[in-house]
């Protein structure tokens, strides 16, 4: 299950025994992740992240043919929270370049 949060993507392993904690992963924050797709993994549908780091998609859930059109529908939902949060981070770290030139600026003075 991808349980889709306010500000990152969790993905429940629900059949993996709570005490296997090197199995869970923490939740990918959206400005983590380049976008997410449904795509064919060998003969079955999944949803595929693709991470921002470059790194190969991840197969990350298994989709039942009945689940493709549903899951669809929330990828709309979760490629605008990403590119929401890729936008965030771009305005915060032009933020941080133009307060280390004010800083650079009022040295030489």
């Amino acid at each position: 299950m991808i349980l889709v949060g306010l500000d990152r993507l969790t993905i429940c392993r629900c059949a993996v025994p709570s005490t296997d904690l090197a199995a869970s992963r923490r939740p990918w924050f959206f400005d983590e992740l380049a976008g997410v797709e449904i795509a064919q993994y060998g003969s079955l549908p999944v949803v595929l992240l693709r991470p921002i780091s470059g790194a190969d998609p991840l197969p990350a859930i298994l989709l039942e043919r009945g689940q493709v059109g549903p899951a669809l529908d929330g990828l709309v939902t979760l490629r605008r929270l990403i590119a929401d949060a890729t936008r965030e981070r771009s305005l915060g770290e032009a933020v941080q370049r133009k307060l280390a030139t004010i800083v650079e600026l009022g040295r030489d003075l």
